[in-house]
């Protein structure tokens, strides 16, 4: 069964989903004097969901909402966490951490959860080695956030061990100066007397350094590891 009206100029239908019967045009009866009422009282729904049956309103498709760990972006899950981090760690650290967060930024709203658009996104605007570290941090930021129900997997577990290998890692051999050269530079510090300037020797001379060079090549001693002992 169908009832028409006009309301403001418009014309209306409402199908209340009955079968013509005398107890149904009853119904339908109601329907139409508390739709007269409602208008009259300035009460009028204009969506006609008031006045339809509700067997009518469960045929409907519900809305499902979105679920926000689908929608968390990569780029608010890093903020979360280097967030959650910066009380905890060195200045260094979060300073490292910044940097990620200038790339994450630029991926826009690519989901965290969407690995591999992620990992093309990076590989966009960086190098592969940067993109395997931050594929490496964006890994901890998962754990992290699992842990902690934000998410409920990990898409960057052992994502960065696929990629090509740093240079460290397939050369760690150091590549160290020979004998030959190791002689010259000693050499150049003890002979060092200051800058030619066509009549004589002038500024500085390095040939104090000399001894520190050779403690230096002879022990693999770092300068830094050297400086509050020796320099």
């Amino acid at each position: 069964m169908t009832a028409s009206f006009s309301f403001e100029g418009k014309r209306h239908y409402l199908s209340l989903g009955l079968q013509d019967s005398k107890t149904n045009r009853k119904v339908a009866g109601a329907r139409a004097r508390q739709i007269e009422l409602d208008i009259i009282s300035d009460n009028f729904d204009q969506t006609l969901v008031k006045y339809k049956p509700q067997t009518a309103l469960s045929t409907i498709t519900p809305i499902t909402p979105i679920d926000p760990k689908l929608s968390l972006t990569a780029n608010e899950l890093w903020q979360r966490y280097s967030e959650y981090k910066s009380s905890s760690v060195k200045e260094t650290t979060r300073h490292y951490h910044a940097s990620f967060g200038r790339l994450f930024v630029q991926l826009e709203n690519i989901p965290v959860l969407d690995a591999l658009a992620v990992k093309a996104g990076l590989e966009k605007i960086t190098t592969i080695y940067q993109t395997k570290r931050a594929l490496s941090q964006l890994s901890s930021a998962c754990k992290w956030a699992k842990k902690h129900g934000v998410l409920d997997s990990n898409p960057y577990d052992g994502m960065s061990h696929e990629m090509p290998k740093y240079r460290y890692q397939t050369e760690p051999k150091p590549n160290a100066f020979t004998e030959a050269e190791r002689e010259q530079v000693l050499e150049a510090f003890r002979n060092h007397r200051g800058n030619w300037n066509g009549r004589g020797y002038a500024g500085s001379s390095y040939r104090h350094y000399a001894p520190i060079v050779e403690f230096l090549f002879l022990t693999g001693c770092r300068p830094s590891e050297a400086g509050n002992g020796i320099l």
